[in-house]
């Protein structure tokens, strides 16, 4: 197998395992130490279809075939696409890599093949057919079923009754609304395949117009997460769930779900800003959003901006009621609040996420902000979830 193993390898310029009763044997291509398989590995092996895919939290992929004889190949990871700054962080706090380690993991994500999820199931049903010798569909890999992974900060909590792919793709989508990044959610709904295989009702355009609503509701939650009034969350969810049912063409209603997650991200990414503020003063604070984990400074934003730190400084004093600087911690603290909702991250990681200089510091602005110290703040929202 080692050589078929190899020439796939090759052949598709991907990294290829082979698993023996659960226990890697044999690897073709790069691997990254820590491997980034690992988090997945019993998932992957424990899948009942023969050819199957996920997505993974990071939105990486990976591919099983299992062989006749009770042996599964693993392709992957590919990519979707390659990823931004805030994406590498998240990986790196995921993985917990160590600041001197990123160079070597940063190198590595870059040579992953980028592909679609359609192209990835192609490339799993070439593999089967060499390994097996039989046909199969890349429709069924796209829809094969996965077991949820559990997250630490999830440990114990029921999975949620839906696909892996479409979950992964949903909590991805609804965070980047919540954020108000509208470059980096156009670029994903570009790959994504977020929940057309879906089936909420038994005639098709009813069920796209259904999918349409329930995206909605999500969207939403999520623009209402990210800072936007509830009042006007939902008026614009109700406008186009009113829209959607005077379409009759499926490609025009999966187009209007696109621009409905768009719009929401745009609103969110508005944030403070006011209605009536300079674009200038808008697309500073959405490159800030962007770029929440880089240790941004004044400078950074008004090269980015191609205007002087002092016009910037005018601009932000004006038009948002507050300094640059300023407007980069809030919008830091307003992402820790997030992960300290979300996730059991200890305050060291988040505090490094978000390039804070240490932890007292990250401590001290959250404090300054909130009136409240992280530790806290944690503690009162799961008191109050419960």
């Amino acid at each position: 197998m080692l050589d078929i193993l190899c020439h796939l390898s090759s052949v598709f310029d991907m990294t290829i395992r082979e698993y023996r009763r659960g226990v890697l044997a044999e690897t073709a291509g790069p691997c990254h130490t820590p491997d980034l398989i690992a988090p997945y590995v019993s998932a992957i092996l424990s899948v009942g279809s023969d050819v199957a895919q996920m997505s993974t939290r990071t939105l990486h992929c990976y591919g099983a075939v299992r062989t006749k004889d009770g042996n599964t190949f693993v392709a992957g990871p590919v990519a979707r696409m390659k990823p931004d700054e805030s994406e590498f962080k998240e990986i790196c706090l995921e993985m917990n890599i160590a600041a001197d380690a990123q160079p070597g993991l940063r190198r590595y994500l870059n040579t992953l093949p980028v592909m679609p999820l359609h192209r990835f199931a192609q490339v799993l049903c070439i593999i089967n057919n060499a390994v097996n010798g039989t046909d199969v569909s890349p429709e069924t890999v796209m829809i094969g079923q996965w077991p949820e992974i559990p997250q630490p900060e999830e440990a114990g909590a029921d999975p949620p009754n839906l696909s892996q792919q479409n979950y992964l793709s949903e909590k991805r989508l609804m965070l980047l609304i919540t954020r108000g990044d509208t470059r980096t959610l156009k670029e994903y709904m570009m790959h994504t395949t977020f929940r057309q295989d879906y089936r909420i009702a038994d005639d098709s355009l009813r069920n796209i117009r259904n999918i349409l609503i329930v995206s909605a509701t999500l969207a939403t939650r999520a623009a209402i997460e990210g800072g936007l009034e509830p009042e006007r969350a939902f008026s614009l969810s109700d406008m186009y769930i009113r829209m959607v049912e005077t379409l009759s063409s499926p490609r025009r209603i999966y187009d209007l779900m696109v621009q409905m997650m768009l719009d929401f991200a745009e609103r969110v990414g508005a944030g403070f800003t006011p209605e009536t503020a300079s674009p200038a003063a808008a697309a500073s604070l959405r490159y800030i959003r962007r770029n929440i984990s880089r240790p941004l400074t004044v400078k950074d934003v008004a090269e980015h901006m191609h205007i002087s730190s002092g016009y910037l400084a005018a601009i932000f004093q004006k038009e948002i009621g507050m300094t640059v600087s300023q407007a980069i911690a809030r919008v830091r603290v307003d992402e820790a609040k997030r992960l300290l909702k979300q996730t059991d991250k200890p305050l060291a990681d988040i505090a490094a996420y978000l390039s804070f200089s240490s932890q007292s510091h990250f401590q001290n602005v959250f404090r300054r902000w909130e009136g409240i110290t992280p530790g806290r703040y944690r503690s009162a929202e799961r008191r109050g979830g419960q």
